[in-house]
C-alpha cells in the first residue's frame, strides 16, 4: 500500500507540473491525465489480484474527482489495466524498455477511450502519450527501488 500511496504522491506532483501544458493536452480536466501512469503503477509494483482490483478503485476515484457520471474512466482504467495485466504476464519482469512501452501504450489507449466520451484533439492523441510516458519515467524514477522491482 506504500507503494500506491507514493506513486499517488508522485503523480499528484508531476500533474500540477502537467497543467501548464492545457493547450497541449486538451482534457477537460488534468485529472484525466492520472490514468496511465496508475495504471501501469498497479500492474508493475502490485500482484495480480491487488492490481486489479486498484485499477478499477483507481478508475473509480478518477470519474469522482472529474464528475464524470458516464464512468469513463473507469472503463479506460479497466480496459487498459486488463490489458497491461496480460501483457505484463505473457512477457515476464518488468524491465525499463517494457515500462516505456507499457507507459506509451496504455496511455494512447486510454487516450482513445477518453476520446469517445470527451472532445480530444490528435495532437492531444500523438503528443499527450509521450508526454505521459516522459513524466510516468519520472515518477517510476524516483520510486525507492525496493517499491518497484527492475531490472
Amino acid at each position: 500500500m506504500i507503494a500506491v500511496f507514493l506513486v499517488l504522491a508522485l503523480t499528484l506532483v508531476l500533474q500540477a507540473l502537467l497543467a501548464v501544458f492545457p493547450v497541449l493536452f486538451h482534457v477537460s480536466n488534468p485529472y484525466l491525465l492520472l490514468g496511465p501512469i496508475g495504471v501501469v503503477a498497479g500492474v508493475v509494483c502490485l500482484e495480480t489480484f491487488e492490481a486489479m482490483w486498484g485499477i478499477v478503485v483507481a478508475g473509480i476515484v478518477l470519474d469522482i474527482l472529474t464528475t464524470n457520471s458516464s464512468g469513463a474512466a473507469l472503463l479506460a482504467t479497466s480496459l487498459t489495466g486488463a490489458i497491461a495485466l496480460l501483457t505484463c504476464a505473457l512477457l515476464g519482469k518488468p524491465h525499463w524498455p517494457m515500462l516505456i512501452g507499457l507507459l506509451l501504450g496504455v496511455s494512447w489507449l486510454d487516450r482513445i477511450i477518453l476520446s469517445y466520451f470527451d472532445q480530444l484533439s490528435w495532437a492531444s492523441l500523438m503528443i499527450g502519450p509521450l508526454l505521459d510516458c516522459f513524466f510516468g519515467i519520472l515518477v517510476f524514477y524516483c520510486l525507492p527501488k525496493s517499491i518497484i522491482k527492475i531490472d
